[in-house]
Protein backbone atom coordinates (compact mmCIF):
# COMPACT_ATOMS: atom_id res chain seq x y z
CA UNK A 1 0.00 0.00 0.00
CA UNK A 2 3.09 1.83 1.06
CA UNK A 3 4.93 1.97 -2.68
CA UNK A 4 1.03 2.77 -4.23
CA UNK A 5 0.57 6.17 -2.21
CA UNK A 6 4.70 6.85 -2.76
CA UNK A 7 4.19 5.90 -6.76
CA UNK A 8 1.12 8.42 -6.68
CA UNK A 9 2.94 11.31 -5.31
CA UNK A 10 5.82 11.00 -7.84
CA UNK A 11 3.28 10.63 -10.95
CA UNK A 12 1.07 13.58 -9.09
CA UNK A 13 5.16 15.53 -8.69
CA UNK A 14 6.31 14.65 -12.39
CA UNK A 15 3.28 16.02 -13.81
CA UNK A 16 3.96 19.14 -11.78
CA UNK A 17 7.28 20.05 -12.71
CA UNK A 18 6.45 19.27 -16.14
CA UNK A 19 3.44 21.64 -16.71
CA UNK A 20 5.64 24.39 -15.08
CA UNK A 21 8.41 23.85 -17.42
CA UNK A 22 6.35 24.28 -20.58
CA UNK A 23 4.77 27.30 -18.81
CA UNK A 24 8.27 28.93 -17.88
CA UNK A 25 8.77 27.76 -21.75
CA UNK A 26 6.08 29.18 -23.58
CA UNK A 27 6.78 32.25 -21.19
CA UNK A 28 9.99 32.76 -22.43
CA UNK A 29 9.16 32.40 -26.59
CA UNK A 30 6.34 35.02 -25.88
CA UNK A 31 8.85 37.32 -24.35
CA UNK A 32 11.47 36.69 -27.11
CA UNK A 33 9.11 37.30 -30.08
CA UNK A 34 7.55 40.15 -28.45
CA UNK A 35 10.65 41.63 -27.83
CA UNK A 36 11.87 41.04 -31.88
CA UNK A 37 8.31 43.56 -32.66
CA UNK A 38 8.94 46.85 -33.07
CA UNK A 39 5.90 48.96 -31.88
CA UNK A 40 6.59 51.02 -35.36
CA UNK A 41 5.72 47.60 -37.12
CA UNK A 42 2.91 47.06 -35.65
CA UNK A 43 -0.42 48.03 -37.50
CA UNK A 44 -2.88 50.80 -36.52
CA UNK A 45 -6.14 49.20 -35.33
CA UNK A 46 -8.67 50.03 -37.87
CA UNK A 47 -12.11 51.59 -37.23
CA UNK A 48 -14.84 49.35 -36.87
CA UNK A 49 -16.82 49.25 -39.98
CA UNK A 50 -20.91 49.32 -39.01
CA UNK A 51 -21.75 45.67 -41.17
CA UNK A 52 -25.06 46.05 -40.48
CA UNK A 53 -26.10 48.93 -43.01
CA UNK A 54 -24.22 46.80 -46.16
CA UNK A 55 -26.48 44.01 -45.19
CA UNK A 56 -29.83 43.99 -46.75
CA UNK A 57 -33.01 44.05 -44.49
CA UNK A 58 -34.66 40.88 -45.43
CA UNK A 59 -31.03 38.73 -44.87
CA UNK A 60 -30.17 40.50 -41.74
CA UNK A 61 -33.94 39.20 -40.64
CA UNK A 62 -33.27 35.72 -41.75
CA UNK A 63 -29.58 35.81 -40.12
CA UNK A 64 -31.38 37.16 -36.89
CA UNK A 65 -34.10 34.58 -36.98
CA UNK A 66 -31.64 32.02 -37.17
CA UNK A 67 -29.47 32.96 -34.39
CA UNK A 68 -32.01 33.65 -32.34
CA UNK A 69 -33.17 30.10 -32.84
CA UNK A 70 -29.88 28.54 -32.17
CA UNK A 71 -29.72 30.47 -29.05
CA UNK A 72 -33.51 29.31 -27.99
CA UNK A 73 -33.27 25.50 -28.41
CA UNK A 74 -36.51 25.77 -29.10
CA UNK A 75 -38.94 24.49 -31.66
CA UNK A 76 -42.06 26.24 -33.43
CA UNK A 77 -44.95 24.31 -32.44
CA UNK A 78 -47.56 26.08 -34.24
CA UNK A 79 -48.46 28.26 -37.49
CA UNK A 80 -51.67 30.55 -36.65
CA UNK A 81 -52.98 31.29 -41.00
CA UNK A 82 -52.80 34.97 -41.92
CA UNK A 83 -55.17 36.72 -44.00
CA UNK A 84 -54.77 36.26 -47.81
CA UNK A 85 -51.81 33.90 -47.36
CA UNK A 86 -52.99 30.70 -50.62
CA UNK A 87 -56.72 31.91 -50.79
CA UNK A 88 -57.45 31.15 -47.23
CA UNK A 89 -58.53 33.71 -44.86
CA UNK A 90 -58.44 33.41 -41.01
CA UNK A 91 -61.56 32.52 -39.09
CA UNK A 92 -63.55 35.45 -38.01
Amino acid sequence: MGEAIELTLMVYGLSIVVAMLAAVLIKVLVAILSINVSSAEKPAAAPAKNAATDIPPDHLLAIAAAVHQLMRGSRIVSIEPVAGAAGRSPAA
